[in-house]
């Protein structure tokens, strides 16, 4: 579990403890922390071989001690999302990773939902608004990241603020 695949990958495992270890040592305590960080390695170890217990290739454990600590990582109580974004501001990055942060949302564009998925929910949808006598034009567009209203303005979507500011 100590050992590394060369030194960018030692100091690479390095950097992301020392960055993220600190806080959820902080959190945890110590001792706590070093059994929690062996028990990771040893998990990801066990995942290796059960996902292939006949592999020749050597298992470096350290990664998979590194991804749990990474795993148990959090700000506080407060939660993070990370946007890429070309064009627009600072303002506007923030502004759209709160809201992705309050709404959570399963995909980016409808090209990201599977096709059985829309099939499935489109069948059960029309059969609700013919049911209630609606119309289901919105379903998608309420599930999919730029058709969602913006937390901060019910109003307008994350599509026409990203427009408006050429993002």
């Amino acid at each position: 579990m100590f050992l590394h695949g060369g030194w960018g990958h030692l100091l690479g495992n390095a950097l992301f403890l020392w960055v993220f270890g600190n806080n959820v040592e902080d959190l945890m305590g110590a001792g706590r922390f070093l059994a929690f960080y062996v028990i990771c390695g040893l998990a990801a170890a066990a995942a290796h071989v059960a996902v292939d217990p006949g592999s020749i290739l050597p298992t470096v454990g350290a990664s998979g001690a590194i991804s749990g600590v990474l795993g148990a990582y959090r700000h506080g109580t407060r939660i993070g999302a990370l946007v890429a974004l070309e064009g627009g501001d600072a303002a506007l990055a923030h502004d759209i990773a709160m809201h992705v942060a309050a709404v959570n949302p399963e995909y980016l564009s409808v090209a990201d939902v599977p096709a059985e998925m829309l099939a499935k929910e489109r069948e059960i949808e029309t059969e609700k608004a013919l049911a209630e006598g609606k119309e289901i034009a919105g379903y998608i567009k309420g599930r999919v990241l730029p058709g969602l209203p913006l937390v901060q303005n019910f109003q307008t979507s994350l599509n026409e603020v990203m427009q408006k500011n050429t993002a």
